[in-house]
């Protein structure tokens, strides 16, 4: 968004005042640190899809009783006169947190190999997390890694040049996990730039299975939001790919097959799915990067799975084997994947309903709990899609009043977030 339109989006949600975009322009700079109302600063979260206010940077400046201090603010230190005010007013309840645990990040000034094992091993804990929990839970702490991480590549000494490559790699591992979390939790802007970071690092320490991995990830993001060409145009950027393990070419040739099923191309999706399963056959999962450690037959069958569905939708001579893959995956994923679980559930649930209504209802019926378990924009949406197709069945009994009832559910869910 331009300062313009973010301002005129702000002042539409208050009521149909105007804004100046100046007035963003002072958000952005710091100049103004606190936005006058605590209806403002709500919808300024809203739109960020933050919870707190100093997500956005925001904090209370003023000095007086019962307001927070702009040591607790701003600063890492508070001064040991203001300590015994501090700990009273936090007692009774009246202190301003805004701002409070803000500490300093110190930037190492050498990389060594040992850093290196601690940042893959911080993105493997918040990775195996994001698969069971959905984007929404750590995004923000690996965003925040992230930052740190690039501010390292600007004036940190290495030990090596390796190191350096090898820190290069698991920042871009890092990134990555950031755009994904964030794709996932809806914040496509966000995402974008987190995967660009993210292959312009594998691609400058000459990583093509880390490459690869970020651009499949950016051709699911465009697909989801259903830019079509620009999953063409990125999926393009895999012919690039040098040598990699059976199982990331496994993972390129059913993520092309799902760009040629949005295309309508059924011939070519299909050939795509048939050469994944190729190279799948052949995988040897030591030989795998770290990122890869989910992509196993399950993911397989339900990658492949959403791309016969895309088909299927249109074509119901593709139902059936959509229909299998799909309930294969769903029943071959492990607990460590269950959001990979409930997306295949959600578009094996809206398929059904497209071709077999009066089973459907009793089946989104029982998942409904399931769907909305998972802190993922993806399968809140699916929910929410579910419903909204639910409620213009009138003639399919149970449909309508399951619709309503997932409409009610709808309001305890975050709200979707940008298209």
């Amino acid at each position: 968004m331009t300062q313009q339109e973010l301002a005129d989006e702000l002042g539409r949600r208050e009521g149909g005042g105007t804004i100046p975009a100046d007035y963003v322009s002072k958000l952005e700079r710091g100049v103004i640190t606190w936005p006058s109302t605590p209806r403002r600063r709500e919808i300024l979260r809203q739109i960020f899809g933050v919870r707190d206010d100093a997500e956005l940077g925001f904090y209370n400046a003023r000095v007086a009783d019962g307001a927070a201090l702009p040591a607790a603010a701003i600063s890492a230190e508070i001064p040991a006169a203001q300590e015994a005010d501090v700990a009273r007013r936090a007692a009774l309840g009246a202190l301003g947190l805004e701002g409070l645990l803000t500490v300093p990040e110190p930037r190492p000034r050498a990389i060594w190999a040992g850093d290196v094992d601690d940042l893959e091993a911080f993105v493997d804990t918040i990775d195996h997390q994001d698969h069971i929990r959905g984007g929404s839970y750590g995004r923000a702490a690996i965003s925040a890694q992230v930052r740190l991480g690039m501010e390292t590549l600007k004036d940190a000494d290495f030990a090596t040049p390796a190191v350096r490559r090898q820190w290069q790699v698991a920042l871009s591992r890092a990134a990555r996990l950031a755009g994904w979390s964030s794709f996932d939790a809806g914040h496509h802007d966000f995402a974008f730039r987190h995967f660009a970071v993210a292959a312009q690092l594998a691609t400058e320490a000459g990583d093509d299975a880390q490459r690869a991995n970020v651009v499949v990830g950016m051709v699911r993001q465009a697909l989801y939001r259903n830019r079509i060409r620009d999953a063409a145009t990125y999926g393009e950027l895999l012919e690039l790919t040098g040598r990699v393990s059976a199982t990331t070419r496994a993972m390129m040739c059913v993520v092309r097959a799902r760009v040629y099923a949005a295309q309508g191309r059924a011939n070519d999706a299909m050939r795509a799915i048939e050469e994944a399963h190729v190279w799948h056959a052949q995988r040897r999962p030591e030989d795998d990067p770290p990122p890869l450690w989910f992509y196993d037959e399950a993911q397989l069958l339900g990658d492949s799975g959403h791309a016969i569905a895309a088909l299927a939708m249109t074509y119901e001579k593709f139902a059936g084997e959509a229909e299998q893959r799909l309930s294969q995956a769903i029943a071959s994923h492990a607990d460590s994947d269950v959001r990979g679980r409930m997306l295949s559930t959600g578009t094996l649930l809206r398929l059904r309903l497209r071709w077999n209504p009066e089973d459907a209802v009793i089946q989104i019926a029982a998942a409904v709990n399931d769907l909305a378990s998972v802190r993922s924009a993806r399968t809140h949406n699916d929910l929410r899609a579910l419903g909204d197709e639910l409620v213009q069945l009138p003639d399919v009994r149970g449909a309508v009043l399951l619709g309503e009832e997932i409409t009610r559910r709808d309001e305890l869910l975050p709200p979707p977030q940008e298209a």
